[in-house]
């Protein structure tokens, strides 16, 4: 969910109901896409885990949305979470690019919150949705990496630390919230460009 007086354009996509007072309480451009699920795709989420099924989400809203179709640059944020600073990413934000959280020791860029670039997704990303498999240690955010690092994009990390609050769905004790040294840690890591993709 995003707080901000600067957009007004938001797109929820989802394979399940929901609801949507909180956009219209804003007074947000909203756009509901719902996914419909076939026999066969449920069984794909069974058979390759969670990253499959948020990689066909992307990918559904990707090609389906009539907003995303209108703009060059779109943010992605998990349902049930909460971006608190999103003024201060959305004012600081470096356009032309897409902007994740890049961890370039274990090869894992975050999939929570990101800016995406429409060229890179249909060019780069959209071929996760083929290669992603959980049981297979092929996540979404390794396999976003791989791709990354192999079409040799430019991918840096936003300018202010996103400050996520909420709870990780597959981790019931695990939250996004940050505080203390941990968060005094990842700004300066977003300062110095550490979460910049390295290749």
């Amino acid at each position: 969910a995003f707080a901000s007086q600067i957009t007004d354009k938001v797109i929820m996509c989802g394979n399940s109901a929901a609801k949507l007072e909180l956009a219209k309480k804003y007074g947000k451009n909203f756009e509901f896409l719902q996914q419909p699920l076939n026999i066969s795709q449920i069984d794909m989420i069974k058979e390759k885990g969670k990253s499959y099924g948020e990689a066909s989400l992307i990918d559904f809203a990707f090609k389906n949305s009539i907003l995303i179709k209108k703009y060059e640059e779109v943010y992605k944020i998990t349902g049930r979470i909460f971006l608190k600073n999103s003024e201060t990413i959305l004012r600081k934000q470096k356009k032309g690019n897409s902007e994740f959280i890049c961890k370039n020791k274990i090869g894992w860029m975050n999939t929570e919150f990101f800016k995406m670039t429409k060229s890179d997704y249909f060019n780069v990303f959209s071929n996760a949705l083929e290669l992603v498999d959980d049981y297979e240690k092929k996540c979404i955010e390794k396999v976003y990496y791989k791709l990354s690092v192999n079409a040799k994009l430019k991918v840096t990390c936003f300018r202010s630390y996103p400050l996520l609050t909420g709870r990780v769905a597959s981790e019931k004790n695990r939250r996004y919230d940050k505080n203390g040294i941990k968060l005094l840690a990842c700004r300066v890591f977003t300062y110095l460009h550490i979460y910049d993709l390295k290749y």
